[in-house]
């Protein structure tokens, strides 16, 4: 029997989590950069 290979699914996930992260504090991170100087 051939298991057929398929994408890692946690890579996907994380790509996915990290990806929303990153857009999700973009405007955070800017607004307190912003706020400091």
């Amino acid at each position: 029997m051939i298991e057929q290979p398929q994408p890692h699914p946690y890579s996907v996930h994380a790509r996915i989590c990290l990806g929303v992260a990153a857009f999700g504090a973009a405007p955070f991170v800017a607004a307190l950069f912003m706020g400091m100087r």
